[in-house]
């Protein structure tokens, strides 16, 4: 039945004026293997963006049910113009505007974007300068950049409410460039100015050249877990520390001290060369990957190590502090004669990093529209991705999973 559903409904078009969205809306009752009964994460519905992926970088963020996001496609670089949309998830309809950037700011790259009904803020960390933007009718239009303290560097940011936002930067600077490693900040946008800052104190800062997201963030509350070692910092909205995570996991393994045996420092060691060092430690040592809260009570912990081959990660799931459930060996990557199912397969894959947890739902950002059909094996899945993407570039889509 559920596989029918999924069929029925994969090309359904939307009424949506001028836009191809291919909506699925079947609810799927099957339970992710590391949830309880009590819990578990079942496919709700998935949305076409009508936006190819292929060479096209995509920039998103989430607020009040809303995913609001641009491409690389929908930047006009010498107009000095963005065309933004914004999906809304209760109804999976689609909005678009346009903003214009003055012609004296020059953005390179993509920036990574955070937007409210309030403001609109553009972070350029190649350049270092954050732009922020107020709403005006039905687009925004700018209103200043930031002007950051001496020695920090800001990468991400994310909406806390209609005009708290906090921002972040963890990585293993050049130490020429005099930068702390560790930026974790509140920006309110009506003062426009940053209101709480903290550097918390990392080891094995290195580990930060690789996938890493070790900022997990509710309207309420801040974590921020050490690149080795398992440890997690717990904050409240004025970056007052609250309590902190401290575990030794089954098989975990530490550096001696949480001290790398080898020059870090990319001012002397070659950043490609420092990167296959630390892939390399990977088989010996453990470290946690990635954070999320999955509501104002749950966080969720991905970790790597000796423990776990390429293919999987160690799951955990706090609440208050309490492990109330793990999971040894999840597995991210699958064999060909494996069975996929819509609910097993969203989290932690591909590393995707436009994951969004709230009010006991997931969103994903994804960079492919064409999904397994219930109980397909990976090799039929990928073979009929393979004739599918001979005339089709891939596009974006949302995914969204409801957690109960």
């Amino acid at each position: 039945m559920a596989a029918q559903c999924w069929n029925l409904m994969k090309n359904q078009k939307s009424k949506i004026p001028g836009r191809r969205l291919f909506i699925i809306s079947c609810l799927l009752l099957l339970t992710i293997p590391y949830f309880t009964n009590a819990q578990y994460c079942s496919f709700v519905k998935a949305i076409g963006l009508n936006k190819s992926s292929l060479d096209n970088r995509i920039a998103c963020s989430y607020e009040d049910e809303k995913v609001f996001f641009t491409t690389q496609s929908d930047w006009d670089k010498d107009a000095h113009v963005i065309k933004f949309f914004c999906c809304r998830i209760n109804d999976m309809k689609m909005d678009s505007f346009t903003v214009i950037v003055p012609s004296d700011i020059t953005i390179y790259d993509l920036p990574d974007i955070s937007a409210n009904d309030q403001f609109l803020i553009l972070v350029d960390d190649d350049e270092m300068k954050i732009h922020v933007f107020t709403r005006s009718g039905n687009t925004y239009k700018y209103k200043n950049d930031l002007k950051l303290p001496e020695h920090i560097a800001i990468t991400e940011i994310k909406a806390l409410s209609n005009n708290l936002f906090l921002m972040y930067s963890i990585y293993n600077y050049d130490k020429a460039e005099n930068l702390y490693n560790s930026n974790v900040c509140i920006y309110d946008a009506l003062q426009d100015k940053i209101v709480h800052i903290i550097h918390p104190e990392m080891p094995c800062i290195a580990f930060s050249h690789l996938s890493m997201q070790n900022v997990a963030y509710t309207s309420s509350s801040v974590a921020v877990s050490d690149p080795c070692g398992y440890k997690i910092r717990l904050y409240d909205r004025d970056l007052s520390i609250k309590d902190s995570i401290e575990y030794t996991a089954q098989q975990w393994k530490n550096y001696p001290g949480n001290k790398f045996p080898y020059e870090t420092n990319p001012a002397i060691i070659h950043p490609k060369l420092l990167i296959e060092k630390l892939q390399q430690s990977e088989d010996s040592v453990s470290r946690i990957e990635r954070i999320f809260f999955i509501n104002e009570n749950q966080l969720l912990v991905s970790s790597k190590g000796p423990g776990n081959s390429r293919n999987t990660r160690r799951l955990d799931i706090w609440t208050k502090k309490h492990l109330t459930n793990s999971i040894e060996h999840y597995p991210i990557r699958y064999n060909d004669t494996d069975t996929l199912h819509l609910n097993s397969i969203p989290l932690l894959l591909n590393n995707n990093n436009n994951t969004f947890f709230a009010d006991g739902i997931m969103i994903q950002v994804n960079e492919e529209n064409l999904y397994p059909e219930e109980n397909e094996t990976l090799k039929h899945f990928t073979e009929r991705k393979n004739i599918f993407y001979e005339k089709n570039d891939p596009q974006y889509s949302i995914a969204i999973y409801k957690i109960n």
